[in-house]
């Protein structure tokens, strides 16, 4: 890879990384299509400060406008730099993430997952060249992962690249006793946790 098309790469992950989530100021859903439509300008202000070369500008552009409508969900990235950016997003969901809806009473398996997960580290990987380790406090974290991390990876096209490790402690959780943890959560009465906060 030259260092021209490597640059190019930089450019396309950063915006991408943080652009992404801007649709949001509009609404939650469809953020990513807001995101493009709020982002666009902002690219075409600031992108002709660093290159002069039409075709090329559009084109940056256009990479850059990908990556942050692929980066939701169950879109299908078409380029490595939208699938790093993609895997990146899904990095985002250790403990302190899920604090606040915590406390406003937003109890759900979201909740609950979330503030299970300790934290995240990216490796050299065993298997493939990037494992990236989940360690939680408990089975909950399970579902996180696999409604989050593990579905970005799946649709990034990285899939041949990256691996997610689920850890707790210092051992790897055992997937049929976490997935009945799970269900367990998944079908848990909030109002029992209600009467519960009540008696203390």
């Amino acid at each position: 890879m030259s260092g021209m098309v490597l640059e190019i790469s930089k450019i396309v992950v950063l915006c991408g990384a943080n652009l992404h989530d801007l649709g949001n100021a509009i609404h939650r859903t469809m953020h990513n299509m807001h995101a493009v439509v709020l982002a666009n300008p902002i690219l075409t202000r600031l992108l002709p400060l660093i290159y002069e070369d039409r075709e090329k500008l559009l084109r940056i552009k256009h990479e850059i406008l990908h990556s942050i409508f692929s980066h939701d969900g169950e879109v299908r990235c078409l380029s490595m730099e939208a699938g790093i950016s993609k895997v990146a997003d899904g990095t985002d969901m250790a403990e302190g993430r899920a604090r606040i809806p915590y406390q406003i009473r937003k109890v759900d398996i979201h909740s609950l997952s979330a503030l299970a997960i300790e934290k995240l580290e990216t490796n050299w990987g065993k298997k493939k060249p990037v494992d990236i380790v989940v360690t939680m406090k408990n089975p909950a974290g399970i579902f996180q992962n696999e409604w989050v991390l593990e579905r970005k990876i799946l649709y990034s096209g990285l899939e041949d690249f990256v691996t997610s490790l689920d850890v707790m402690g210092k051992f790897p959780v055992a997937s049929m006793a976490a997935k009945k943890f799970i269900t367990y959560l998944e079908n848990f009465d909030i109002a029992l946790l209600e009467d519960h906060d009540k008696k203390e």
